[in-house]
């Protein structure tokens, strides 16, 4: 680990002593972690899917309240995770909270800047150990590949919450440009053969939905996110569009010592171009469409205050009118024959995933957490490169990740 970079990320805020001469105005907290991630037979994590300690993090986070109704919030972060995410400190959110109208019954507000994403139910918590519900969370909806995607944006939301007789009801509406951040998203979706310019392709709207009754939580989200991709002479995928569309349904039921939660997520996947430069023209269609599926069950039941149990079960599939992955499998034969390069053709089990996890969690005091976390896998559906599966790499259709990590807060 790092130190001095995990410093750098803990400095790139205004210090404590700055914020203690107004501190009705400034709150601020901070977290660091460590953990080590063994990914057994698959590059789930690195790519010579070696035990690694490349598992490290840094937050800091402030908000200044302005007056009333305004308010400063920013969080930079230092992350080092594995191969498929670039190590470095980044902002992961800042944003102006402006509050429009606020009563017993109704608030209102809108915000400006980068802002926390809203996608599904863990979409506003993935950045800090102590607000994931594990080391890793589900990765057949929250995939690592694709987390700064997931967690950020820049642009404006505006928020109404309105207090019923039994609970909270909450609707935001959000747009602006997703966060790529660099060759991260490229390299995950389309493979380290693309080279060029990966970035969003115009506006990105979503909704989110959510009705809180303090035992239940139901909600919904929708986001409609375009990118492109603009090819570098030596690359060898070819320019093209990408779209996403991504539509979950979630629901979370607290009782006794348990908590329970559930999520169904639906997309829609189209491309134009990006084809292989070194296969002949009009091998492969212009345009395609994959209309991927993602679920997962997961109960977390707590033992005592500083101990929590996790069992959770989460499944993948690339097109769901072919979950186990036989046509898919079957085109890249063809297509390998026809072209006389076996190393394209694909094993079934590269087009879905299916996570069974077990986890427990530690929490000596209010500030320190301790995990530990295993799962069970089949299938290379989640493994790099989403778009550009590579059985050559991952040659098992089953495998394991084993982690641990510990975590601090002030």
């Amino acid at each position: 680990m790092k130190i001095n970079k995990l410093v750098a990320a803990l400095m790139c805020f205004p210090g404590a002593s700055v914020m203690a001469d107004e501190p009705s105005r400034w709150h601020w907290n901070g977290f660091i972690s460590q953990g080590y991630v063994y990914a057994k037979d698959n590059n789930f994590f690195v790519d010579d899917q070696d035990p690694s300690w490349a598992s490290a993090a840094a937050g800091f986070s402030a908000s200044y309240n302005v007056n009333s109704a305004t308010r400063f919030n920013g969080q930079v972060i230092y992350r080092h995770s594995g191969d498929h995410q670039e190590e470095g400190v980044r902002l992961d959110y800042g944003f102006v909270d402006r509050f429009i109208q606020a009563s017993d019954q109704l608030n209102t507000s809108a915000k400006f800047g980068r802002i926390k994403s809203q996608l599904g139910i863990y979409g506003d918590s993935l950045s800090a150990p102590f607000t994931r519900p594990g080391i890793f969370s589900p990765q057949s909806s929250y995939s690592e590949l694709f987390r700064n995607f997931l967690v950020s944006y820049d642009g404006v939301e505006l928020l109404n919450s309105v207090r019923l007789a039994q609970g909270e009801l909450s609707i935001a509406l959000w747009g602006g440009f997703p966060v790529t951040n660099g060759d991260e998203v490229l390299n995950n979706s389309l493979g380290e053969s693309a080279v060029g310019d990966f970035d969003d392709h115009g506006y990105t709207s979503a909704l989110h939905i959510k009705y809180d009754t303090g035992s239940w939580l139901v909600g919904a989200s929708y986001v409609d996110a375009p990118f492109q991709f603009d090819a570098d002479a030596d690359s060898i995928v070819d320019s093209g569009f990408l779209s996403i569309d991504d539509l979950r349904l979630f629901a979370q039921y607290n009782f006794e010592h348990w908590e329970l939660t559930a999520e169904y997520m639906e997309q829609v996947v189209e491309t134009e171009g990006l084809a292989n430069r070194l296969l002949p023209a009009g091998l492969m269609p212009d345009e395609q469409r994959w209309e991927p599926r993602a679920y997962f069950l997961q109960a977390r039941h707590f033992v005592s205050p500083s101990v929590t149990l996790l069992f959770r079960y989460d499944a993948f599939f690339a097109d769901h009118s072919d979950s186990d992955g036989e046509d898919a499998a079957a085109r890249t034969q063809l297509l390998a024959a026809a072209v006389s390069q076996p190393q394209l053709a694909q094993r079934p089990d590269m087009f879905y995933a299916k996570f069974w996890t077990l986890g427990a969690s530690w929490e000596p005091d209010s500030n320190w957490l301790l995990r530990i976390e295993y799962s069970d896998v089949e299938g290379s559906g989640r493994s790099p490169a989403q778009f550009a599966p590579n059985s050559q790499v991952n040659d098992e259709k089953d495998w394991s990740v084993f982690s641990f990590q510990a975590a601090y807060r002030f």
